[in-house]
Protein backbone atom coordinates (compact mmCIF):
# COMPACT_ATOMS: atom_id res chain seq x y z
CA UNK A 1 0.00 0.00 0.00
CA UNK A 2 0.98 3.52 -0.94
CA UNK A 3 0.37 6.43 0.48
CA UNK A 4 -1.96 7.70 -2.87
CA UNK A 5 -4.21 4.84 -2.09
CA UNK A 6 -6.12 6.93 0.58
CA UNK A 7 -6.27 10.20 -0.70
CA UNK A 8 -8.10 13.38 0.73
CA UNK A 9 -11.16 14.10 -0.57
CA UNK A 10 -13.64 17.21 0.91
CA UNK A 11 -17.46 15.72 1.16
CA UNK A 12 -20.37 18.03 1.47
CA UNK A 13 -22.77 15.55 2.16
CA UNK A 14 -25.73 15.06 4.79
CA UNK A 15 -25.46 12.67 7.61
CA UNK A 16 -28.40 11.07 9.20
CA UNK A 17 -29.23 8.23 11.61
CA UNK A 18 -31.59 6.21 10.14
CA UNK A 19 -34.09 3.33 12.18
CA UNK A 20 -34.07 -0.08 10.51
CA UNK A 21 -37.02 -2.62 10.71
CA UNK A 22 -37.89 -5.77 10.04
CA UNK A 23 -39.02 -4.87 7.02
CA UNK A 24 -37.52 -4.03 4.40
CA UNK A 25 -36.87 0.20 4.29
CA UNK A 26 -35.36 2.99 1.46
CA UNK A 27 -32.61 4.64 3.89
CA UNK A 28 -31.35 6.64 1.10
CA UNK A 29 -32.75 7.77 -2.46
CA UNK A 30 -31.21 7.34 -5.33
CA UNK A 31 -28.43 9.76 -6.07
CA UNK A 32 -26.70 10.14 -9.65
CA UNK A 33 -24.37 12.55 -8.27
CA UNK A 34 -23.27 10.48 -5.39
CA UNK A 35 -19.45 10.26 -4.67
CA UNK A 36 -19.16 8.59 -1.36
CA UNK A 37 -21.51 6.26 1.36
CA UNK A 38 -20.32 5.14 4.62
CA UNK A 39 -22.59 3.14 6.61
CA UNK A 40 -22.28 2.41 10.74
CA UNK A 41 -24.28 0.02 12.58
CA UNK A 42 -25.05 0.79 15.65
CA UNK A 43 -27.00 -1.89 16.84
CA UNK A 44 -27.21 -5.30 18.80
CA UNK A 45 -28.22 -6.94 15.49
CA UNK A 46 -26.83 -7.51 11.38
CA UNK A 47 -28.43 -5.13 9.42
CA UNK A 48 -28.52 -6.26 5.82
CA UNK A 49 -28.18 -3.42 2.91
CA UNK A 50 -29.34 -3.98 -0.85
CA UNK A 51 -27.56 -1.58 -3.51
CA UNK A 52 -29.91 -1.85 -6.10
CA UNK A 53 -33.32 -0.09 -4.85
CA UNK A 54 -34.77 -3.36 -4.78
CA UNK A 55 -35.92 -5.22 -1.43
CA UNK A 56 -33.59 -5.91 1.24
CA UNK A 57 -33.57 -9.39 1.92
CA UNK A 58 -31.53 -10.73 5.19
CA UNK A 59 -29.07 -13.56 4.21
CA UNK A 60 -28.93 -12.55 0.63
CA UNK A 61 -27.77 -9.40 0.47
CA UNK A 62 -23.82 -6.88 2.15
CA UNK A 63 -24.44 -7.11 5.70
CA UNK A 64 -23.15 -5.35 8.75
CA UNK A 65 -21.77 -6.92 12.06
CA UNK A 66 -23.35 -5.29 15.06
CA UNK A 67 -21.74 -2.83 17.34
CA UNK A 68 -21.96 -5.58 20.25
CA UNK A 69 -19.15 -7.74 18.83
CA UNK A 70 -15.99 -6.29 20.03
CA UNK A 71 -17.71 -2.44 20.58
CA UNK A 72 -17.46 -1.24 17.59
CA UNK A 73 -19.62 -0.44 14.89
CA UNK A 74 -19.64 -2.63 11.94
CA UNK A 75 -19.20 -0.25 9.02
CA UNK A 76 -19.16 0.16 5.01
CA UNK A 77 -17.71 2.74 3.47
CA UNK A 78 -17.60 3.23 -0.16
CA UNK A 79 -16.04 5.81 -2.93
CA UNK A 80 -16.35 6.69 -6.82
CA UNK A 81 -15.54 5.98 -9.52
CA UNK A 82 -18.12 3.40 -9.69
CA UNK A 83 -20.33 4.06 -6.82
CA UNK A 84 -23.98 2.92 -7.43
CA UNK A 85 -26.58 5.71 -7.70
CA UNK A 86 -29.49 3.43 -6.86
CA UNK A 87 -31.64 3.80 -4.34
CA UNK A 88 -30.29 1.84 -0.65
CA UNK A 89 -32.51 -0.34 1.49
CA UNK A 90 -31.92 -1.75 4.53
CA UNK A 91 -33.50 -4.58 6.70
CA UNK A 92 -32.93 -6.53 10.33
CA UNK A 93 -34.62 -9.68 11.53
CA UNK A 94 -35.05 -8.76 15.30
CA UNK A 95 -38.47 -9.04 16.20
CA UNK A 96 -40.40 -6.02 16.43
CA UNK A 97 -37.42 -3.55 16.95
CA UNK A 98 -36.12 -0.51 15.04
CA UNK A 99 -32.23 -0.65 14.82
CA UNK A 100 -29.79 2.48 14.40
CA UNK A 101 -27.95 3.00 11.36
CA UNK A 102 -25.67 6.17 10.95
CA UNK A 103 -25.72 6.72 7.29
CA UNK A 104 -23.26 9.38 5.18
CA UNK A 105 -23.44 10.67 2.05
CA UNK A 106 -21.84 13.33 -0.31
Amino acid sequence: MTTTDYLPIRLIGTQSSVSVTAVSTEIIAANPTRSYFLFQNQSDEDIWLNFTGNTAVADATCFLIPKTIGGVPGSLELRSPGLVSSAVTAIHTAAAATKLLTVLEG
